[in-house]
């Protein structure tokens, strides 16, 4: 009898490859066959209605129906290991000096040891790999340009369900291969030469490194030329680690993976047919590999095929059996898709399903696949190990567009598009902070603002939906990963927070001794641009102090700031400056309206030099104590200075604006704001804006534009007069609708880029009586 082996001896690594070479992009498997791969988003399906999943069923079943070539889709799903984010808050916890960031550290830390133990860390990746196989040997242009279509064709597809895809280029292509080859190895030890690291750590964190880096491969590897032989073999960049085979799993760099396959369907195709497959909690790769079946084979096979079901039923009639849906039903289902494919309403597709679960020992892997037959099961799949087949699977799993385990089933396109794939509801950005549970994984969500396109964020909330309690919970965890963080407190909200944690406190009112010149500036030290927009943002101030300006009175205004400016003073000028040389060109109307700031009840509060200090790594502007129409202008005004301030330090900082709306009132410092938002990037500045007036906020001009500015959107529960204006700026589903109308406190829509999800906002047992403002809480302290 036939044993095989323990492990079975593997040829040399490069041969299992069965990859020729890289060049700009395109894998050349042979002579004959190439393929591309691209990487796409997803969409959180389970935060759509019925009807709007449905459409997006809809227009997949038209894209699979706009394909006349083979495709592979790969998703590949990974617990996430944040050892170097806990090494992180280790590193700040060694460094911290202060005793009270120290004590928040650690406790943080705890906590997401915690929060850790109980939820899984998961992050999934989305491939389409697009081969195209000549039946002779073609030139490099040819291929390039028969791929380029192809990709075409995919990327216009999937804009219509709105996915993102990009292209990967030869480097990228080779981390995948890299990652999949070596997994240990891959996280030790990044692909790299004479030191210079490719991971995708390294590249947001020193681009210049990196990019050097990436020129040295490309010179070595010839990787953005056509193809030709060289003496280095990029294939050597990521051979296997280790591989060995044995009957039912295979062992690579010390990781074990099982391979396995779909061969059991259930006869009836439902919406959400392979959910529990995408949403599996484990390490695992899944390949499906659709291939249209031409109609000139298709035909053929369904009239044998009913030729042989009719002929069945006619024997047991003859026979006097009873007939049962055995017969009737695949007779039925056959008949109608021939007619169908004749009406050219269908297309019939070959579907190959594989799976790659990934454990770290046999036991883990064992454990996992029952699970995995046990959830398959439920949903009436059968799954089958590839024993003794199991580097083949493996190949089958693989971004290389090769079936070679051939393990098919027949769909039609309306039956294929209830698979559809690019479903994740996961966010994880270890080098973030932590914003909450995912609602729909109990996942973790962490966030890395500053990784995004801009660090700006709005947070839009009707009253006692959690919105101050989120923003305590973000400033703590902000501090903790050393972003400096300065908060406009219009209601006194953040006062206790402020003193807890050791920040200063600035009151702005009338009879304060801390003082702000609105004039105060490093003018001398900025650049020609920093300058030209200093004096634009000083007018604007003063045109909203003035309650508005002529054009006559904007250019003497401009007239008046740049000769201050250019004079050399050992201190800023003072509004009392400005209006003394006002003063000069009898622009009696225009003094009459600022003389209540420099001589009148109000100057206490703006013709001070500065005597505060932004020095603190917590500072907050208190302005309880203003009159309400005064506090617009001295939103405005702290706005300008801190945005003055930060020029001469960059550094990761956030400006908290609460109740937003109020700069938005005037049309003069709506325009500033807006324009803020839009250079805060520049400045390594991410601006965050409160408000619960969302439908003031949107149905200005410039508040759509700081919307469309802000990568970070987060929506707590709205009300029925504000829901619509916010549902249709923010191309919001029904069901998302219906959840903002009934979510709870601290529950929230999270809108980061282009992904949507809903979480819990989550606060450790010693960071909650610092945030909390309930008024039950409080009265029992």
């Amino acid at each position: 009898m036939f044993k095989f082996p323990i492990f079975k001896k593997m040829g040399s690594s490069i041969d299992q490859i069965d990859i020729q070479d890289i060049r700009e992009g395109i894998v050349k498997i042979n002579k004959y066959k190439y393929f591309r791969v691209i990487q796409t988003s997803s969409i959180n399906f389970q935060l759509k209605n019925e009807s709007e999943q449905d459409n997006i069923i809809d227009i997949y079943e038209g894209f699979l129906n706009s394909l006349n070539f083979p495709i592979q889709i790969l998703i590949r799903t990974r617990e996430i290991n944040i050892d170097d984010y806990l090494e992180s808050i280790n590193q700040k916890i060694k460094h911290e000096k202060n005793s009270i960031y120290l004590n928040n550290l650690k406790e943080y830390k705890n906590f997401v040891l915690e929060l850790i133990n109980q939820n899984k860390i998961l992050s999934k990746f989305f491939y389409v790999i697009i081969p195209i196989e000549l039946d002779q040997k073609a030139e490099f242009n040819l291929v390039k340009k028969q791929l380029a279509l192809r990709v075409d064709l995919i990327q216009k597809n999937l804009k219509k369900l709105n996915i993102i895809s990009h292209v990967l280029d030869s480097l990228s292509i080779i981390e995948l291969f890299y990652s999949f080859y070596n997994p240990i190895k891959s996280k030790l030890q990044p692909i790299s030469i004479d030191n210079f690291d490719i991971s995708k750590e390294q590249v947001s964190n020193n681009r210049k490194k990196t990019n050097e880096h990436k020129k040295i491969l490309n010179k070595r590897y010839n990787l953005e030329n056509p193809f030709h032989t060289t003496n280095h073999s990029v294939i050597d960049l990521f051979s296997y680690e280790g591989l060995r085979e044995n009957e039912d799993y295979l062992k690579i760099d010390n990781q074990y993976v099982r391979c396995l396959y779909i061969v059991g369907y259930p006869f009836v195709a439902v919406s959400g047919w392979l959910d529990n497959l995408i949403n599996f909690g484990y390490n695992s790769d899944i390949s499906y590999h659709i291939q249209e079946v031409p109609s000139s084979q298709a035909l053929p096979k369904l009239n044998r095929k009913i030729t042989e079901l009719e002929s069945t039923k006619r024997t047991m009639l003859r026979d006097g059996k009873i007939i049962g849906s055995e017969v009737t039903d695949p007779l039925q289902s056959a008949i109608e898709l021939r007619d169908k494919i004749l009406r050219g309403q269908q297309k019939l597709f070959q579907l190959s399903i594989y799976i790659g679960l990934r454990a770290n020992s046999i036991q883990a892997l064992n454990k996992m696949s029952s699970i995995f037959e046990s959830v398959m099961a439920s949903k009436l799949f059968y799954t089958k190990t590839a024993r003794y087949q199991q580097l083949d699977a493996l190949k089958s799993i693989l971004p290389r567009a090769q079936n070679n385990l051939s393990h098919q089933r027949n769909l039609d396109s309306s039956s294929l598009a209830l698979t559809f794939p690019f479903m994740s509801s996961d966010f994880v950005q270890p080098s973030g902070v932590l914003y909450g549970i995912n609602k729909s994984n109990s996942s973790l969500v962490m966030v890395d603002r500053f990784s995004l396109p801009n660090a700006n964020s709005i947070i839009f909330a009707q009253s006692g939906s959690g919105k101050s309690y989120l923003t305590k919970v973000e400033i703590i965890r902000q501090l903790n990963d050393g972003t400096k963080v300065i908060v406009i407190d219009p209601e006194g909200e953040y006062k206790k927070l402020t003193e807890s944690l050791g920040g200063t406190y600035i009151k702005v009112s009338v009879n304060s001794k801390q003082k702000i010149n609105p004039f105060d500036s490093p003018f001398n030290s900025l650049g020609k641009k920093d300058k030209f927009q200093f004096i634009q943002d000083l007018t604007s101030f003063i045109e909203v102090m003035a309650e508005g300006l002529k054009s006559s009175e904007k250019a003497i205004v401009d007239k008046i700031l740049l000769d201050l400016y250019s004079r050399k003073r050992k201190t800023p000028p003072l509004l009392g400056d400005f209006y003394l040389n006002l003063k000069k060109y009898h622009y009696n109307d225009l003094l009459s309206r600022l003389e209540k700031y420099v001589t009148g009840s109000l100057s206490e509060l703006f013709n001070y030099q500065t005597n505060i200090s932004l020095d603190n790594r917590l500072i907050v502007f208190g302005i309880k104590d203003l009159s309400e129409s005064i506090r617009p202008i001295m939103m405005f005004m702290i706005s300008n200075f801190v945005s003055n301030s930060i020029k001469q330090n960059k550094r990761k900082q956030i400006l908290i604006i609460d109740e937003g709306w109020l700069l938005f009132e005037n049309p003069t410092s709506a325009k500033f704001i807006s324009g803020l938002v839009r250079r805060a990037r520049k400045y390594y500045l991410g601006i965050s804006i409160i408000t619960q007036q969302a439908n003031d906020f949107l149905n200005n001009s410039y508040g759509r534009i700081v919307a469309s500015q802000s990568m970070l959107r987060i929506l707590m529960r709205q009300d029925s007069t504000s829901i619509d204006q916010v549902q249709k700026a923010f191309s919001l589903s029904e069901y998302e609708r219906d959840f903002l109308l009934c979510s709870d406190r601290g529950e929230a829509l999270m809108i980061i880029d282009q992904t949507h999800l809903a979480l819990k906002i989550v606060s450790s047992k010693k960071e909650h009586p610092l945030i909390t403002t309930d008024p039950s809480e409080l009265c029992l302290k």
